[in-house]
C-alpha cells in the first residue's frame, strides 16, 4: 500500500472521529478498514474469503476466474485504483 493511500485512510477516519461522526465497523456495522504496508496478495485474500463462504454454504465453487479484457476495462474505468487497464492485473494481484 502506498503511503499516500495509507495516510488518506487514517486521516479520513480521524476526521470522522473528531467531528463526532458514526464510523461503521465490524460485520453488523458494515465496515472493515484494511491497510497493509508489506507484501499482500488479493488472490490469497479472495481465496480465504471464498473458502469461508463455502464453509458457510453461501457458495459451491471457490475457483477464482481470470479477469477478461472487458473485466479489466470495467475495473479501470469504475474502480478507484487510478490505473490504466494494462496495470490492473498487476495492481490487484500484488505482483
Amino acid at each position: 500500500m502506498h503511503i499516500y493511500d495509507q495516510t488518506t485512510l487514517f486521516i479520513s477516519l480521524i476526521d470522522r472521529i473528531l467531528d463526532g461522526s458514526q464510523i461503521p465497523y465490524g460485520v453488523k456495522g458494515g465496515g472493515y478498514y484494511f491497510a497493509e504496508n508489506g507484501t499482500f496478495s488479493w488472490a490469497d485474500l479472495s481465496i480465504a474469503i471464498a473458502k469461508r463462504l463455502k464453509s458457510k454454504g453461501f457458495v459451491q465453487d471457490i475457483t477464482l476466474a481470470t479477469p477478461t479484457d472487458d473485466d479489466l476495462e470495467f475495473i479501470a474505468k469504475n474502480a478507484t485504483l487510478w490505473y490504466p487497464k494494462d496495470f490492473i492485473d498487476v495492481a490487484v494481484a500484488g505482483r
